[in-house]
């Protein structure tokens, strides 16, 4: 390892200088230190399926550990999703660390014989996924030949399908019948399904209905049915939701499935398919309805669906969601609601707060009055609240039960001169537990949102001003009380040892009071910091209006200062961008900060986690320095191809060479970027900017061509929003379709962008 100059190699986080070390840790025989290093190996090495520099180098001393036997199962797991991932990262070929993998493969062989069933099945997968038929095939197939595990058995035939896809088919077709076990037989459904232009027929149906009743090994942690949801999206995208919903849907019968674990497989392949398929959502509602009345675990199962669906899909929802947000809680008086005991960690309270929380994503108004009624023990609720009071205010109007209950919450912690409430138990532990789940920032939230008609709760605020700051001290600004209280606590936070408190707090006082000179000096003492403290200071700096000579001259200090060397991660780079706007805006050189944003837009090729939404911010940034920008118009040119700067990018270009950008025929060029951006998008926040840039273009430039593409992706069954994977994905997906649907119709009302697409 020593031979390998790891610092200049790259993995998720930036240098590799760190991954020698984690290596030798996973051999150690401390059991925590090895759990430490296998996930930051897989967090740094393979992040969310990620590979990078430091990947490849890494594979032939995974292989070592592998055939010696050190955390086996965990390093092949590793390896499995290093030669899975199609997301490269500055990597000299798409297929670097799969032929890593195979370079070193021979290596695991004799694995395909161990004792253990895992390790077999690991090893086969890992050497099928290199696509490497010439070193790997003859050995997978002497494997399939003397294999006898069920299990095994299917993941050898899915393996010898990856290297060889045309005799696997012959094979898959021989391996429906009755005779094969469950794993086997839906391997050959998969195989089949998989091949362009296999037609689905009834052996196929019946071999795929197979896995209801499959008795399976736990290997890998992961009983082997949930493999049948691989099954699920490929039948989907070769033969329609029709079919997917055909195989899933007798698991979701209670009255003819064998038991509760049926039930529960049939519930997580339904979430597969509603995630993909809109028409799949609407062909499975009945019969996900029809199992809220099924026992607690499979009910619990299916309204987590159902919430994905939502209620524009599935109206009765929202009453069986309100039937469960309605239910007392265990200790509590069904007619008073007042607690007989201060147990409150039960199922009831759990599953009443995941069913208020969805009523809050659905914008139910009944949803606030049971929030306001049983506030202590519903912290899910409270935060989607609190998402919703910030996303969605125009359904979200004061409350004054829930205002007296926040209130009351916040009457609680330390400092307050109010009694603490009565019944709240265990006080010291209630204060932890208020922290621990982001309970005051989600109520200073709500708070914030509402403003001067929560003006009552600025004493109760202000008296926690020095436990969560950072949510504190703007809701202050919001509420818009000056009192002398008020003031006070905000001059008593400007004396901490944190930057961004005293930050905060000082623009909380300029807002309030209009005196600028404690935020003055906080942000000029800032500039002369690194990092996010920079940062932080710099994006104060630029929204201070006046003091320009003061501003402009420290700004530019600061960046003398940050631009000695290139910047080498991520914060770096964000107090650079965060600094030159400051700058601009206090009427600094525009040849300084066109040199600092030139300079982002390269990072636009980088992989270190963070370093998008840098690049975007130095984009919108380059937008309001106008046509002193026009150095920058290569590289947002460049951009216009990339979906995540696509969007701000054509706004920039708009702004800095508006001659050519900014006329009908680069409107219409513009508008052909955007579409395919939304085309090749797959995260809301990155397809709703797009969208909008559209909606700001002359209608002229919504072409004919344009026109078509954009109604073909507002009409198509799969789902526009395909990662993330979130509870709000489905919705999200809807938002985007009428989004796009109000481009297409002309004089539609514009739509606020969302907060996570604005960011």
């Amino acid at each position: 390892m020593d031979s390998v100059e790891w610092s200049a190699l790259t993995h998720a986080y930036g240098p590799a200088g760190d991954t020698p070390d984690l290596l030798r840790r996973l051999a150690s025989n401390d059991a925590e230190a090895v759990a430490d290093a296998h996930y930051e190996l897989v967090s740094s090495l393979a992040h969310q399926g990620s590979v990078y520099p430091a990947t490849v180098a890494t594979v032939p001393f995974l292989v070592r550990l592998a055939v010696s036997g050190i955390q086996r199962l965990p390093v092949l797991e590793l390896l499995c999703v290093i030669t899975e991932s199609s997301d490269t990262r500055a990597l000299p070929s798409p297929d670097a660390a799969r032929q890593a993998v195979a370079e070193h493969g021979a290596a695991l062989l004799p694995l395909l014989s161990d004792a253990d069933p895992g390790t077999r099945a690991l090893t086969a997968w890992v050497l099928a996924q290199t696509r490497d038929a010439d070193r790997y095939i003859a050995p997978l197939a002497e494997r399939w030949q003397v294999e006898t595990n069920a299990d095994v058995r299917g993941g050898l035939l899915h393996a010898l399908h990856l290297v060889d896809p045309v005799i696997t088919d012959v094979r898959a077709r021989r391996l429906l019948g009755a005779d094969e076990p469950a794993q086997v037989r839906t391997t050959a459904v998969y195989v089949l399904a998989s091949s362009a232009g296999a037609p689905w027929d009834a052996e196929m149906a019946e071999a795929a209905s197979a896995w209801m009743t499959a008795k399976t090994d736990d290997y890998r942690g992961q009983p082997w049915h949930v493999r049948f949801q691989h099954l699920v999206p490929v039948v989907l995208r070769t033969h329609g939701a029709e079919v997917a919903v055909s195989l899933v849907a007798p698991a979701l019968d209670a009255d003819r499935a064998a038991s509760d674990e049926i039930l529960l497989r049939g519930v997580g392949s339904a979430q597969t398919l509603v995630m993909r398929s809109r028409g799949a959502a609407r062909l499975l509602l009945p019969s996900l309805a029809s199992l809220v009345h099924a026992s607690a675990e499979v009910s619990d199962a299916a309204l987590a669906v159902l919430r994905l669906i939502g209620p524009s899909a599935a109206p009765s929802a929202a009453e069986t969601m309100l039937a469960i947000a309605d239910r007392p809680r265990s200790g509590q008086d069904a007619n008073t609601n007042a607690d007989t005991d201060t147990d409150t960690d039960t199922d009831t309270t759990t599953e009443a707060d995941s069913a208020l929380s969805t009523l809050f994503e659905w914008g139910v108004p009944a949803a606030t009055d049971l929030l306001a009624r049983d506030l202590p023990h519903r912290p899910r609720a409270l935060e989607a609240a609190a998402k919703a009071s910030t996303e969605q205010p125009d359904r979200f109007p004061f409350h004054a039960g829930l205002f007296t209950a926040i209130r009351s919450r916040l009457q609680a912690l330390p400092g307050s001169t109010a009694p603490h409430p009565a019944g709240t138990p265990n006080w010291p532990s209630f204060v932890i537990s208020l922290q621990q789940k982001n309970e005051p920032i989600h109520l200073c939230t709500v708070l914030k949102a509402w403003g001067e008609q929560a003006a009552d709760a600025a004493p109760d605020v202000a008296a926690g001003l020095h436990l969560f700051p950072l949510a504190a001290a703007p809701t202050l600004a919001a509420l818009g009380v000056a009192t002398s209280e008020v003031v006070e606590a905000l001059k008593q936070a400007m004396q901490s040892d944190a930057f961004s408190t005293r930050v905060v707090a000082a623009q909380a006082l300029h807002t309030l009071t209009g005196d600028a000179d404690p935020l003055l000096d906080a942000v000029t003492h800032g500039l002369t910091l690194t990092g996010s403290e920079l940062e932080t200071a710099a994006k104060a700096a630029a929204e201070l209006t006046g003091h320009n000579e003061q501003l402009a001259s420290a700004s530019a200090e600061a960046l003398a200062r940050a631009t000695t060397t290139p910047s080498k991660t991520v914060p770096d780079l964000k107090a650079r961008v965060s600094v030159a706007r400051a700058l601009w805006r206090h009427g600094g050189a525009p040849e300084a900060v066109v040199d600092v944003y030139a300079e982002a837009l390269t990072w636009a090729d980088r992989t270190f986690r963070g370093a998008t939404w840098a690049v975007i911010s130095a984009i919108k940034a380059a937008a309001e320095t106008g046509t002193a920008g026009q150095p920058l118009v290569p590289a947002l040119i460049r951009l216009l191809d990339m979906p995540d700067y696509c969007a701000p990018s054509a706004e920039a270009l708009r702004a800095v060479q508006p001659d050519v950008f900014d006329t009908l025929s680069g409107h219409r060029d513009l508008a052909e970027k955007l579409v395919a951006a939304i085309s090749a998008g797959s995260f809301f926040m990155h397809q709703y900017p797009p969208v909008e840039a559209l909606a700001r273009l002359a209608p002229e430039a919504i072409t004919g061509t344009v026109r078509q593409a954009l109604q073909d992706l507002a009409d198509r069954d799969e789902r526009l929003v395909t990662r993330g994977m979130s509870a709000s994905t489905i919705s999200e997906d809807e938002q985007l379709r009428v989004l796009i649907e109000d481009v297409l119709t002309p004089g539609a009302p514009s739509r606020p962008i969302p907060a996570a697409a604005g960011r």
